[in-house]
């Protein structure tokens, strides 16, 4: 920025020595339109690099909330798959109190079972030797 104490200094010096400070002043005005200049470059080039920026800054929001959006949609992906894993795990665990049970019959039924075949075989044993008596009984009378 021009000095205003540097013009007046400038005008009065030429007003001493006889000039005439019209030049002057067409040099203030040039030089005050270049300082202008140059400042609105560098304010067209702040204002670039602030585009620049936000421009930067909007094309990286909007790339993390694509990358959101599409981890959200995996994450109820993910969540629909588990929910249904448990529904299975669920079923599976009945399935399994209901095969037990079973089984606990069964093996119930096989011991009661294997207790009346030992009672058959006593009672088997215990008629074949009143057999084996009565035939040697009959053998002999004869």
């Amino acid at each position: 920025q021009v000095d205003p104490t540097k013009i007046a200094t400038t005008t009065l010096a030429l007003r001493n020595t006889g000039a005439s400070p019209l030049p002057l002043v067409h040099t203030q005005q040039s030089s005050l339109l270049l300082l202008k200049n140059e400042e609105v470059e560098r304010l067209r080039g702040q204002l670039h690099q602030q585009a620049v920026a936000t421009s930067l800054r909007q094309a990286d929001s909007s790339f993390l909330q694509t990358q959101l959006q599409e981890k959200d949609i995996l994450l109820k992906e993910v969540s629909k798959i588990l929910e249904s894993v448990e529904r299975r795990q669920i079923q599976l665990e009945k399935e399994n109190v209901g095969w037990k049970e079973d089984w606990a019959k069964s093996v119930a039924n096989l011991r009661a079972k294997e207790s009346e075949c030992e009672k058959t075989v006593k009672l088997l044993k215990a008629r074949e030797s009143e057999i084996q008596q009565l035939r040697r009984q009959l053998e002999g009378t004869r």
